[in-house]
């Protein structure tokens, strides 16, 4: 689980992820480079692809209508990145998690966090399309994570007034869920 490649700044958002010319840091060396060229060097046996919420609002962004298709564009992208610089890599693509239903959920999407989860609801069903149409796994991490109303359960939040950040805890129960369903056996 050490192994991570990140953005050299400290998130991407997708739609504006310049995929061939972005750079990330490849977790071997700490070097700058491209997300291809990282998983060329890297060749992980497995990566999984972990994006969170960032541009979910009502008009815009990966989950509104007006960016879906650039969304769904640079998702497989990245696949296709995947398969070409290293073919023998298992692709997992995770769920992207829940919000909880806090008072920071409206300002943040300008929705309360029922419409925020329905709309997440969507495109995990679109990734787990993604996933099987183009022949890699995916896994629903975002079911360990909600309560029984579908909601991000308030026991994983890293700040009550903050609705979509995971504590430890939240992690935790993530990478329980990935353990039992998208690698058994690797994470123990």
């Amino acid at each position: 689980t050490g192994q991570v490649i990140k953005p050299v700044n400290t998130t991407i958002t997708l739609i504006y992820f310049d995929i061939e010319n972005e750079l990330v840091v490849a977790p071997s060396t700490g070097e700058k480079m491209t997300f291809g060229k990282a998983v060329r060097l890297e060749k992980p046996s497995f990566l999984i692809l972990n994006f969170g919420i960032n541009g979910l609002n009502r008009n815009y962004g990966a989950y509104g209508d007006q960016q879906k298709e650039l969304f769904r564009s640079q998702y497989r992208s990245l696949i296709d990145i995947v398969k070409k610089e290293s073919p023998d890599t298992q692709i997992i693509i995770q769920s992207v998690y829940p919000v909880a239903d806090v008072a920071d959920c409206e300002e943040t999407f300008g929705c309360n966090a029922k419409e925020a989860n329905t709309r997440i609801d969507a495109v995990n069903a679109w990734l787990k399309s993604l996933a099987e149409s183009v022949g890699v796994k995916y896994t629903d991490s975002a079911d360990a994570l909600k309560d029984t109303n579908g909601n991000l359960d308030l026991n994983y939040l890293n700040d009550p007034n903050d609705c979509k950040h995971l504590n430890a805890r939240g992690y935790t129960a993530v990478l329980q869920y990935l353990r039992q369903h998208a690698h058994p056996g690797y994470f123990e």
